[in-house]
């Protein structure tokens, strides 16, 4: 009998590990595949990074001549250090070129992928582990944002290696090494240095620790609060600036927020003025329209209104991922209210921890004006991958209907297969970063003006692609007024010279303009 257990047991580690190694394969392929041609230049935000980066590591300044800066700006937008100082460290031993700009990006998503089994196989089993990694490599928001420089995903790998360390304590039953706590301070720090994103979500959990590691005890998570107190106290002053930037763009600063709430007070009069015209009932009221959004299916299906958050007119996640996590989303609730019958053991509800935490993720989204916000609410879209795998094992019994998981599984698969098919074709037929200015240019040193629609931004683009030496862009660049947004344009760079669409032109000077209908640069010789 112990013989054929053993058998058993071999096999199955067996099958585990071939799965495991076609689920490291298809996310491989997916994060991989064509990186060099797809998709073709850089976004603003992506050349900002790699040009100040490449300056970084050839002079040891910035776009503003300021020598190694903590908080980096472009165009008006503050921007964090952790991304771009990991790429001008990958210059000093790599090409410089758009692959190494967007390589912790494409190797965080591997690596995620990785993570989620290692963490899950050590929590709830290796099933558990295997369904939650394919589900992370195969669905459409994960291959997107591992194709391009995005610091969330960079973020989110830290912050994955962080709960590595606590699951490898939590589940060994060990007691807090002085070590594993200075890592988890230091992973902590690169996290918020990153990503702003990530620092607000660490606020808002830090006041839950206690009831989330309850059973741990006060010698499990105490530690856990103050480490993460040490790392947000002088991230919050360090990057003041970069708070102060973003606060623009919340619910409760925003001049249009202002505005709707004086809409809002006239629906009102006498008592329910005082009482539902407040601006508290306000806020109240916008925050749970932000956090239903973001569990509607029109932004899981076909996203927000960015052009850069998802592929024009295509998913964040696959249809069947959807209905799964819909239906998993229900089965949980259910499973809250069916063990919290009794008022007291809501404290222990495991089930009720995880949708509480699942609430907490999306925090930096819903705070915000554009919510619901795709890059903002990653990790929220990792937490439901995750609490999909542990409701298909745990809450359903898995030996009576894995023929049923599996098939889903495999629509999931095929829906994915053919988003990628969809990525390749459009991609290569649409210029979405309007890449290709300085191949029309070249080496025409002739006085150019240069016409799109991104005027403001189309000097950190220019001089990425043309790799323009730091003495001719800090010589020659002219940037203007701040606007009410408060972008910076630059109007003059070289000998090039910025316009919007529409624009009288200046004689004796060649025209350059982007052709949206033909997605490429042109000259225009009239």
């Amino acid at each position: 009998m112990k013989k054929l257990i053993n058998k058993v047991i071999k096999k199955n580690n067996y099958y585990s590990n071939c799965w495991w190694c076609l689920i490291l394969i298809v996310a491989f392929f997916y994060r991989g595949c064509l990186i060099n041609e797809l998709p073709r230049g850089m976004n603003r935000d992506e050349a900002a990074i790699a040009y100040n980066a490449w300056l970084l590591a050839e002079t040891g300044k910035d776009e503003w001549e300021s020598v190694y800066p903590i908080i980096l700006e472009s165009f008006g937008d503050n921007r964090l250090p952790g991304y771009p100082y990991a790429v001008a460290l990958l210059y000093k031993f790599l090409p410089v070129n758009n692959l190494v700009v967007r390589l912790p990006s494409i190797f965080s998503g591997l690596a995620i992928v990785v993570l989620t089994y290692v963490i899950l196989k050590k929590i709830y089993g290796k099933k558990v582990g295997l369904i939650a990694s394919f589900l992370v490599a195969v669905n459409p928001i994960f291959i997107w944002y591992s194709r391009g420089a995005w610091e969330v995903n960079l973020s989110l790998l830290l912050v994955l290696l962080i709960m590595w360390l606590i699951t490898s304590v939590y589940v060994a039953h060990k007691k807090w090494h002085f070590w594993q706590l200075w890592i988890i301070l230091i992973l902590l720090i690169l996290a918020f240095l990153t990503y702003n994103a990530m620092m607000i979500m660490a606020v808002v959990i830090w006041f839950f620790l206690p009831w989330f590691f309850w059973e741990k005890g006060k010698s499990f998570y105490l530690p856990l609060m103050g480490v993460l107190m040490l790392a947000i106290i002088p991230c919050v002053i360090i990057l003041t600036p970069v708070t102060k930037s973003k606060n623009s763009v919340t619910i409760f600063s925003e001049v249009v927020t202002h505005y709707q709430f004086i809409d809002y007070r006239q629906n009102f009069s006498g008592w329910k003025l005082k009482i539902l015209g407040n601006r508290y009932v306000f806020m109240s009221k916008l925050l749970l329209e932000n956090t239903l959004a973001s569990f509607s299916p029109k932004f899981w299906w076909r996203g927000g209104e960015h052009p850069w958050h998802q592929l024009s007119g295509y998913n964040h996640l696959t249809l069947m991922t959807i209905v799964m996590v819909y239906v998993g989303l229900i089965m949980l609730l259910v499973s809250v209210l069916i063990k919290i019958r009794n008022l007291s053991g809501w404290w222990h509800c495991t089930e009720l921890k995880w949708l509480v935490l699942l609430g907490l993720t999306l925090v930096p989204s819903v705070i915000t004006t554009d919510a619901p916000h795709a890059t903002r609410s990653l990790a929220f879209f990792y937490l439901l991958m995750i609490l999909l795998a542990v409701m298909l094992v745990k809450n359903i019994q898995w030996r009576k209907y894995q023929w049923l998981i599996v098939i889903l599984l495999v629509l999931i698969f095929s829906e994915s297969i053919n988003y990628f098919y969809h990525y390749v074709t459009v991609l290569k037929n649409k210029n979405i970063y309007q890449y290709g200015i300085s191949e029309l240019l070249g080496n025409d040193k002739r006085p150019t003006l240069i016409i799109n629609d991104e005027r403001q931004y189309q000097y950190i683009k220019l001089a990425w692609e043309s790799k323009m030496p730091a003495e001719i862009f800090w010589s020659t660049i002219v940037r203007e007024k701040p606007n009410p947004a408060g972008i910076i344009p630059v109007s003059d760079l070289a000998n090039y010279h910025f316009f919007d669409y529409g624009v009288d032109l200046w004689p004796n000077w060649q025209v350059v303009r982007y052709n949206i209908e033909k997605q490429r640069w042109e000259r225009q010789d009239d």
